[in-house]
């Protein structure tokens, strides 16, 4: 009985380097841990956002209900805040006693 080896996967190259896939993160897990990393008292708008991650405002605006759930961005009138969770929650408070 002849057994068949698995097909081995190719190797995808940039400039002749190979790709390391591991090394590359989604748009989503940039912006989580730029978040992560600001201060308390730091917020950001979308395009300071995109500009610090690498992605278009488009992609940093198609996260924003994904990332409203975990609590990092706020949209406030037609203007969405970004932050760390502990920086939207005073933001929130303090827009609740305004």
């Amino acid at each position: 009985m002849k057994t068949s080896k698995p097909a081995r996967a190719k190797v995808l190259r940039i400039d002749g380097a190979p790709l390391a896939i591991a090394g590359i993160a989604s748009g989503r897990a940039r912006i989580i841990a730029l978040l992560e990393s600001l201060p308390d008292d730091e917020i950001l708008t979308a395009p300071m956002v995109a500009r610090r991650v690498g992605l278009c405002l488009r992609g940093v605006q198609n996260m924003e209900s994904a990332l409203t759930d975990v609590a990092m961005a706020w949209r406030v009138g037609h203007k969405v805040f970004w932050g760390n969770r502990q920086a939207i929650a005073e933001l929130r408070r303090q827009l609740e006693n305004r």
